[in-house]
């Protein structure tokens, strides 16, 4: 029972930042350029704190059995560009049927998309310090 909560919380976590980026592309949706600061600051901040509870890499384990590493089944759910991508498309803001590439909205998504993948590339070579929730 107890995994099950983990996991509920869990889920409830990534939900948490996912609807933390939409409500900063919502909270900015009328400036002109989010890809300065104090805008780009607001969006790393929750990056921060998704990557350093593990909710932006996959986890793995090693295998004895099949000599190969393997994903963890205790993992938490992934937040990625395209997990943002889908939560902003779930609750409307983004719809790729009437988006164009000269829309803000558009533009908006795909710059923290791309922050996000940049992101996690840079720190898992680089890894921060872990922190505990």
């Amino acid at each position: 029972m107890s995994t099950m909560m983990t996991k509920k919380s869990w889920r409830d976590q990534a939900e948490k930042y996912l609807n933390e980026v939409l409500s900063l592309l919502r909270e900015f949706d009328d400036v002109v350029s989010i890809e300065q600061e104090p805008y780009k600051g607001k969006f790393f901040e929750v990056f921060s704190i998704a990557y350093r509870t593990d909710f932006c890499t996959p986890k793995r384990r090693i295998d004895r059995e099949r000599l190969r590493s393997v994903q963890c089944k205790s993992q938490r759910p992934l937040i990625s560009s395209d997990t943002i991508w889908a939560h902003a498309e779930k609750y409307d803001w983004v719809d790729p049927r009437r988006m164009t590439d000269d829309d803000a909205r558009y533009r908006n998504i795909r710059s923290v998309m791309n922050w996000w993948d940049e992101w996690v590339y840079a720190w898992d070579r680089n890894p921060p310090r872990r922190v505990t929730v």
